[in-house]
């Protein structure tokens, strides 16, 4: 049974945009004060928001559940574009560093797009009955492509977490400076539990097990990377 109310389960939605697009805006707003104009990073935070928003929507309508799973995916994917866009601007003068941040950048939106034409085919209505073993079976063969789409982003966020310590320990700066910078990047952390967050969930719903309390974690793994 559930263990979420449907006031909880709707606060946790609300939440897991609102705050996202707070702290994005406080960082458009901080960035364009001092560039006054916009990077690229900035734009993928801005499309990463409007993934997480219609993520946040179709959650809240209950509605397209398989579709919901694939914009998340798409969501976590964008939410990783401005880390890695950031990295190639900061280290990009280290060749394995900025080929590694290309390979971040290319592989897993392969994975994604191969993953989402895979399900939309197993779920094409073409020459199939619509009744309900195979609304099952759709629903069944997307969560396996989701929790496939989690393993794969999970994997990418702990490569991304740890590919910029090696130049930061290397760094000539105070002591001080340097332990500064290793705390704001280990926020990356939050990052990499909400990866877990999401592929655990995603497997208990794949398991059978699914309820209101899983689909709020799923949604919440999107949320917390939107940060």
């Amino acid at each position: 049974m559930s263990t979420v109310s449907l006031t909880g389960f709707f606060a946790a939605i609300t939440a897991s945009v609102v705050l996202p697009a707070l702290f994005v805006g406080i960082r458009l707003l901080n960035n364009y004060g001092l560039r006054k104009r916009f990077l690229a990073d900035d734009w993928f935070s801005i499309l990463g928001l409007v993934f997480l928003v219609v993520v946040g929507v179709l959650y809240s309508e209950m509605r397209m559940t398989v579709a919901t799973g694939f914009i998340a995916s798409f969501g976590a994917y964008f939410a990783k574009v401005p880390i890695l866009i950031l990295y190639l601007r900061l280290f990009g003068v280290y060749t394995w560093l900025r080929n590694a941040c290309y390979v971040l950048l290319i592989v897993p939106l392969f994975f994604l797009a191969g993953s989402a034409s895979y399900g939309a085919a197993l779920c094409s209505p073409d020459n199939k009955v619509m009744d309900m073993t195979f609304l099952v079976g759709c629903m069944r063969s997307g969560l396996g492509v989701c929790v496939w789409n989690a393993a794969v982003s999970l994997a990418a966020d702990v490569v991304i977490f740890v590919l910029p310590l090696p130049v930061i320990f290397t760094l000539t700066v105070p002591r001080k400076k340097k332990i500064g910078l290793v705390i704001i990047f280990l926020v990356g952390i939050l990052g990499v539990t909400a990866s877990a967050i999401a592929l655990y969930f995603k497997a208990i719903s794949l398991a059978g097990n699914g309820t209101a309390t899983t689909n709020v974690g799923e949604m919440l793994g999107p949320g917390i990377k939107g940060h």
